[in-house]
């Protein structure tokens, strides 16, 4: 138990990493080729100094990610055929790919070409965040808003992360601030009105009463919270502080802000992280288990502490889901539910465990990933008692 949840804390804070690394990757070339070219010229070797920093972190967190879920699922032995068998795996070996392609391209660069190869690169890039997260195992326009809210929030934060790196009272640093002011408004806009559809479409409903009642809502309270912290402070320096240090000639006294807004942000990243990796809660107007797909199994078995129902399902991501309800004779939830262990069987390779605790109603949900498709055999282990089902992957 005490594993399994370790996993996920260890998971958010490396998928927050990874959204911070890659603002940074993707800001640098914003802010060279749009926002800030005059000042990027000036201080060549900052924004090299973190563009390399952002693609070591966006490396190192995503590949460590696959090496400790190589061990979760049993050995570090998992590690190569995690990459290179399932589709998660290999979304994180095309992310480094495109990572390597924007650290190749710079800090400079602001013809036309170059400009359309980062834009290419950056929007291939976060596609494979968006396919590894929530979104990506929905789909549809829940996919389209994911990616058009990173696209916002990384021309917002990431740009917003280069312009305080590169900050003095300089004209050039003076030209680089009106364009960012006048891009993060459109940023702004596009990012909250994407952030309201992907809260709604995992959470359905965002009244906080009801988000207060389950751990995805209350990890989006928090990033709303903070998001319109950032908000109130970004509408100050916006209107309020860069009119007031441009009549005096001087952006000294809007750096404390500009820093503060950017810790912020970095705080906002590390809670996406949490938010990426919590499971959203199941629509209230369905049944709590949702019939599979054709690839999907079902499971009902009827065991001393109540009636166990739900599915086993596989996804295009080679992940296997497990979706499960425990309930008493009376179809109440039980408060006291008995965790179980998901094991992968397949043959000539070692067993594949996940410990699952049960939430307050009585569900499990888990997502194992499987290195390769083919034949599997699934267990399910209840103190001492087994399940046992098969299941045919996709190759």
């Amino acid at each position: 138990m005490h594993e399994h949840a370790s996993h996920l804390q260890l998971e958010a804070l490396l998928r927050g990493l990874l959204y911070l690394g890659s603002f940074g990757l993707l800001g640098v070339g914003l802010f060279s080729r749009w926002i800030g070219p005059e000042r990027s010229r000036e201080q060549p070797r900052r924004l090299w100094g973190m563009l390399w920093a952002s693609a070591l972190l966006v490396a190192g967190s995503s590949l460590y990610f696959a090496y400790h879920t190589a061990q979760m699922i049993g050995s570090a032995e998992f590690f190569w055929p995690y990459l290179l068998q399932t589709q998660q795996g290999n979304y994180l070996l095309l992310r480094l790919a495109l990572g390597a392609g924007l650290l190749a391209l710079g800090p400079g660069g602001t013809g036309p070409l170059q400009r359309l190869l980062h834009a290419v690169l950056g929007l291939g890039f976060l596609l494979t965040l968006s396919m590894t997260a929530h979104a990506g195992a929905k789909g549809g326009l829940a996919l389209v808003g994911d990616l058009a809210h990173l696209a916002a929030s990384v021309s917002w934060g990431g740009s917003l992360l280069a312009l305080l790196l590169c900050w003095d009272s300089r004209p050039a640093t003076q030209q680089a601030l009106q364009r960012f002011s006048k891009l993060s408004l459109l940023a702004v806009g596009l990012f909250v009105g994407t952030g309201l559809l992907l809260g709604l479409t995992h959470a359905g409903d965002l009244r906080p009463t009801i988000l207060s009642q389950h751990d995805y809502g209350r990890v989006l309270l928090n990033k709303g919270v903070l998001v319109a912290l950032i908000l109130g402070l970004a509408g100050i320096n916006r209107w309020v502080l860069l009119p007031r240090a441009q009549r005096g000639g001087s952006l000294k006294s809007l750096e404390p802000m500009v820093l503060l807004e950017a810790l912020l942000l970095v705080t906002v990243l590390i809670t996406t992280g949490t938010l990426a990796t919590t499971a959203p809660p199941e629509p209230k107007q369905q049944p709590a288990v949702q019939a599979p797909s054709n690839s999907g199994l079902k499971v009902q078995a009827t065991l001393p502490e109540g009636l166990l129902s739900g599915w086993l399902e596989p996804d295009r991501l080679g992940l296997l889901h497990l979706t499960l309800e425990l309930r008493d004779a009376s179809g109440q939830p039980l408060p006291d539910a008995p965790s179980l262990t998901l094991i992968a069987i397949q043959k000539g390779t070692p067993p594949i465990r996940m410990p699952v605790l049960p939430n307050p109603e009585g569900n499990y949900h888990a997502v194992l990933p499987l290195p390769q498709g083919g034949a599997w055999k699934v267990r399910l282990e209840f103190a001492g008692r087994v399940l046992e089902y098969g299941l045919e992957l996709p190759q």
